[in-house]
C-alpha cells in the first residue's frame, strides 16, 4: 500500500506529520482519509497509522476501538498485524493508567546529535575492492582446483577420445569455475531468500509493521532516492529471538530483520542500523561479500543436517542399546545404526572444517566493509554516539538471549559473518559485568585498541574490533562538536613487556627465518652448480620447492617448541575468584601466552549434540559473565564425536581448570573439567600433548625431505 502514496496527498501529509512527531495534524489529516474511504485499502491504511498516533499521544481507548474494527475485516495481513499491536497497545494502557503518565509520549532523543547530511572526507574505497577481489581470487583459486580433481580429470581419464585435452584440463577447470560463480552471483538472491523461507520462516515485513517498533526508520526511508540503479530493498523478517540484521543483494535486494532487534533495541537504534544496511546495498560495500557469504551458508546447512540426522541415530542407538540389553533387538541392527552414525560425524567434521576454512578466507572482506560502512552511516544520520549505542546494546541483547535460552543458538555461528558486531566478542563483553562497579566500555575495549599486536590478531577477524568502532564514532562525534558517548582520552601505550610480545609470535619468526634460510642454501645450491664436477654431488639444494618446504617446516616446528612451556605451564595456584579476571581482561598489553591459570565453576552452555561436535559453541556461565571454552582431546577436536562428556553437561553446573588467554576473543584453554553433579566423568584437555606432536611432525617432515632429496 505504502507504494502508492503518492497517490493521496493526504496521506503524504499525514506521514510526514508522524515523522516529526506532529500529532494532532497527523490524526486529523487520517481521520478525513478514513470518514472518506471507511473500509476500503486507503481507509484501512488510514486506520493503521491513526492506531499509531492515538498511541503516540496517549489515547489508547480509541486506538483499541480502531483495532477492535480492523479485527473484523477479511484481510489476513491486517488481522495479524492488529492481532500483534493489540496486547502492546493494552500493556501500554494499563501501565499509563497505573502510573498516571503525561498525556503525550512523544520520544525525545537521548543522545545528542549533528544535522543529518554531515560531511567527512572522502576516503577510497580501493581498499575494500582489492581485499575482496583478493578473497574472491582465493575461492576461485581453490573452485579451479577442487573442479580439475573432481570433475575434469575423471572425466579425461574416462573418455579416451579426451586425452587430448590432458594439457587443458586447468583451462577447462578455471572456466567451469567462472560459469559456476557467474551463476552463483547472478542468482544467490534469490536462492538466499528461498533458504531463509524453508529453514527461518522468514516473512515480508511493510513499513507499517516497522513504523511501530521505529518510526524514525521511515523517516529515514522516504529521504533515500529509489530508482532503477537503486531499486527499493525488501525488508524480511525472521521470527527468532537472536537479535539480527543483514542485508544482501544487487538487482533484487533485502534487509533481515529479526523479531529479537525489533524488540531488543531502541526506535532510534533500529534506524540507525537499518540505515547502516542500505548503505552497504548502495554503495556496493556486500557486492562481492555476498556471494561468498551464500556460499559458506550453503556448506553450514549440510553441516547442520547432517548433524542433526546424528543427533538422530544417536539417540537411537541409545534405545537399541537398551533393548539389546533385554536381548529384544539383534547386534546387527545395532552394527547399521553406528556405521550410519559414524558416516554422519564423518560428513558432520569435513562440513564444518570446510566451513571453518571458508570464514577464514572470507574474513578479511567482511571485515574491511565496517570502516566504511560506519563512516557513511555516522554522516547520513548524523548521529555517530546512536550508532556506538546500538553496537553496544546489540551486544547486550546476544548475550540476554543465551542467558535465556539456555543455550548457544546456531544462527550465532552460522549467520555470524553479517552480523554488526562479532559474535563471540559480543556475547563475551555483552555479558561481563563486575560489581559493584558498572560496565565500562572504554576500559573492556582497551585491548582492541591499544594492545601492540591487535592488528596481527585480527587477520583473520571477521570483524573490525568494536573498540576501534567506537573510538572512530567519538572521533566524528568531536568532529561535529558533539558530546561524545564514550572518552577515550590518551591512546598511546608503551611496549612494556617487548620479550612476551616478540616470544608469543616465535613460530611466525621461525618460519620466516626457515624460509630465508631456504633461499639462502638455494642460492648456494644454484652456485655449487656452476662450479662443475666439484659441486655437482648438491644440486638437490638448487630445488627451491625443496628447500622451502624443508626449512620452512623445521623453523615453524622449533617455533611451536620454543614456546610450548610458557604455553601450557603447570597448574599450581590457580585463580579461583573470576573478579580477579577484571583486571586481565582491561589490560590492554595481555597475550594469550600470558596463560593465566585458573579454576572456575559455572553452568555449561552450548549448542546440540552434533552441532558442538568439534568442540565449538562451548560457554561456561560465571558470576561475572561468559566466557568461551576450547577443550582438545586425545583426538584434538574431533573427541567430541563420539560420547563427549560436553554432551552431557548442557546447563549443569561444571568445574574448569586450565589457562586463560585474552585475545580478540578472551578464551579459557581447558586443561580439566568435571561436571560436579557426575564426580566420575571428567574431561581431560590435551592441548599441550597437541602443540609437541604438531612439533614433532613437523621436524620429521622437514627432515624426511632432506633424506629422500639426494
Amino acid at each position: 500500500m505504502l507504494d502508492d502514496y503518492q497517490l493521496e496527498p493526504r496521506l503524504v501529509a499525514a506521514l510526514a506529520a508522524l515523522n516529526r512527531q506532529d500529532y494532532p495534524i497527523a490524526i486529523a489529516a487520517l481521520e478525513a482519509i478514513k470518514k472518506q474511504y471507511g473500509s476500503t485499502s486507503w481507509g484501512v491504511t488510514a486506520q493503521l497509522h491513526l492506531i499509531q498516533a492515538y498511541a503516540a499521544v496517549g489515547e489508547f481507548p480509541q486506538a483499541l476501538a480502531l483495532c477492535d474494527h480492523l479485527a473484523e475485516l477479511p484481510q489476513a495481513k491486517v488481522r495479524d498485524w492488529v492481532e500483534k499491536a493489540r496486547p502492546i497497545l493494552q500493556r501500554k494502557a494499563e501501565l499509563s493508567q497505573s502510573l498516571a503518565l503525561p498525556t503525550v509520549l512523544a520520544p525525545t532523543p537521548i543522545l545528542e546529535r549533528a544535522i543529518s547530511g554531515q560531511v567527512l572526507r572522502q576516503v577510497s574505497p580501493w581498499r575494500l575492492w582489492v581485499t575482496q577481489m583478493a578473497c574472491l581470487g582465493v575461492l576461485w583459486m581453490g573452485g579451479a582446483w577442487l573442479n580439475r580433481i573432481i570433475i575434469v580429470q575423471p572425466l579425461i581419464n574416462f573418455f579416451s577420445a579426451w586425452y587430448s585435452l590432458d594439457a587443458w584440463a586447468w583451462a577447462m577447470a578455471w572456466f567451469l569455475t567462472g560459469v559456476l560463480a557467474l551463476v552463483i552471483g547472478v542468482g544467490y538472491p534469490w536462492a538466499w531468500v528461498q533458504l531463509l523461507r524453508w529453514k527461518f520462516s522468514l516473512k515480508p515485513l511493510d513499513l507499517i509493521t516497522l513504523n511501530t517498533y521505529s518510526p524514525e526508520s521511515i523517516k529515514f526511508w522516504g529521504r533515500w532516492a529509489w530508482s532503477g540503479f537503486q531499486p527499493k530493498p525488501q525488508l524480511g523478517f525472521l521470527p527468532t529471538a537472536v537479535p539480527l540484521i543483514f542485508s544482501f543483494g544487487h538487482l533484487r535486494r533485502w534487509v533481515v530483520i529479526s523479531q529479537g532487534l525489533l524488540t531488543a533495541l531502541a526506535a532510534d537504534e533500529i534506524a540507525i542500523l537499518i540505515s547502516a544496511e542500505i548503505i552497504q546495498l548502495r554503495r556496493g560495500y556486500n557486492l562481492l561479500l555476498g556471494p561468498m557469504v551464500f556460499v559458506r551458508q550453503l556448506i553450514y546447512e549440510l553441516y547442520q543436517t547432517t548433524a542433526q540426522c546424528g543427533n538422530y541415530f544417536a539417540h537411537r542407538l541409545e534405545c537399541l542399546n537398551r533393548q539389546h540389553q533385554d536381548r529384544q533387538v539383534d547386534a546387527g541392527l545395532i552394527f547399521l545404526n553406528r556405521l550410519i552414525y559414524g558416516c554422519g560425524c564423518v560428513t558432520t567434521a569435513l562440513a564444518y572444517g570446510l566451513v571453518w576454512l571458508l570464514e577464514k578466507i572470507i574474513a578479511p572482506a567482511a571485515r574491511v566493509r565496517f570502516y566504511f560502512t560506519d563512516r557513511a552511516t555516522a554522516a547520513f544520520t548524523g548521529h555517530p554516539n546512536g550508532l556506538s549505542q546500538a553496537l553496544i546494546h546489540l551486544s547486550q541483547a546476544m548475550a540476554e538471549v543465551v542467558y535465556q535460552t539456555r543455550e548457544v543458538s546456531p544462527l550465532f555461528e552460522s549467520l555470524s559473518l553479517v552480523f554488526p558486531v562479532h559474535a563471540a566478542a559480543a556475547i563475551t563483553y555483552g555479558s561481563l559485568q563486575f560489581p559493584p562497579q558498572s560496565r565500562d566500555w572504554v576500559k573492556l575495549t582497551a585491548w582492541e585498541r591499544q594492545n601492540p599486536l591487535k592488528d596481527w590478531f585480527s587477520l583473520f577477524h571477521s570483524h573490525r574490533f568494536l573498540g576501534i568502532r567506537l573510538q572512530a564514532l567519538s572521533i566524528y562525534a568531536q568532529k561535529w562538536q558533539l558530546k561524545p558517548q564514550f572518552e577515550f582520552g590518551e591512546q598511546s601505550q608503551a611496549w612494556t613487556g617487548q620479550r612476551q610480545f616478540w616470544r608469543q609470535l616465535t613460530p611466525v619468526w621461525g618460519l620466516f627465518l626457515g624460509l630465508f634460510l631456504a633461499i639462502l642454501v638455494w642460492r648456494g645450491g644454484e652456485f655449487a652448480l656452476r662450479t662443475g664436477a666439484i659441486g655437482i654431488k648438491f644440486w638437490w639444494f638448487a630445488n627451491l620447492n625443496l628447500m622451502l618446504w624443508g626449512w620452512g617446516s623445521l623453523g615453524l616446528g622449533l617455533g611451536i617448541l620454543l614456546r610450548i612451556n610458557a604455553y601450557y605451564p603447570e597448574i599450581t595456584t590457580p585463580v579461583t575468584d573470576p573478579q580477579l579476571l577484571k583486571p586481565l581482561i582491561e589490560s590492554p598489553i595481555a597475550l594469550p601466552l600470558d596463560s593465566v591459570p585458573l579454576k572456575l565453576t559455572g553452568r555449561l552452555l552450548r549448542m546440540r549434540g552434533l552441532e558442538h561436535g568439534l568442540g565449538q559453541g562451548l560457554w561456561l556461565e560465571t558470576e561475572v559473565g561468559l566466557w568461551q571454552l576450547r577443550a582438545l582431546g586425545w583426538w584434538g577436536p574431533f573427541s567430541h564425536l563420539w560420547r563427549s562428556p560436553f554432551g552431557a553437561w548442557g546447563d549443569r553446573q561444571i568445574e574448569v581448570q586450565g589457562w586463560w588467554r585474552r585475545s580478540e576473543v578472551p578464551w579459557i584453554d581447558v586443561e580439566q573439567a568435571r561436571c560436579l553433579g557426575s564426580p566420575g566423568l571428567v574431561f581431560w584437555g590435551r592441548a599441550p600433548y597437541w602443540a609437541t606432536a604438531i612439533f614433532g611432525l613437523l621436524v620429521l617432515f622437514s627432515l624426511y625431505t632432506f633424506l629422500i632429496a639426494p
